[in-house]
């Protein structure tokens, strides 16, 4: 049978607040003309852009190791750190997600890993 543990003296204790803050925006609707042309033509700019982007990163992979890069990027980049005092979270990079990481395996030369895949999972096996 277990012993039942006394509450501590709830009197004493701090009102404890939460850290979350809520804010709320709104654009007027004069402005959403401006706000929906910028947005558009950001868009726009970036989806210029993509095809130079996604060259760059073909050819990091292509000269040097393209399993490794994945492999790092993935395990840095989508951590999280936990603080120990007040619970907030961080990542090394605020923007990168796991559909980063997704990405940037679907575009990956070295294509999927495992036996009989041609990459790193049939050097393994050469191992054993």
């Amino acid at each position: 049978m277990s012993k039942r543990r006394s509450r501590p003296n709830t009197g004493n204790r701090k009102e404890q607040r939460s850290k979350f803050k809520f804010e709320a925006f709104s654009v007027s609707e004069e402005n959403h003309p401006k706000l929906k042309a910028a947005m558009r033509e950001t868009a726009l700019a970036a989806v210029a852009d993509f095809p130079k982007t996604l060259e760059l990163v073909k050819d990091q992979l292509r000269h040097h190791d393209p399993i490794g890069i994945m492999a790092s990027f993935a395990a840095y980049n989508l951590l999280t750190f936990v603080g120990s005092r007040d619970g907030s979270k961080k990542k090394p990079l605020k923007d990168v997600l796991q559909h980063h990481a997704e990405l940037l395996q679907a575009i990956n030369p070295a294509g999927p890993v495992g036996p009989g895949s041609g990459a790193a999972g049939d050097h393994a096996d050469s191992l054993r």
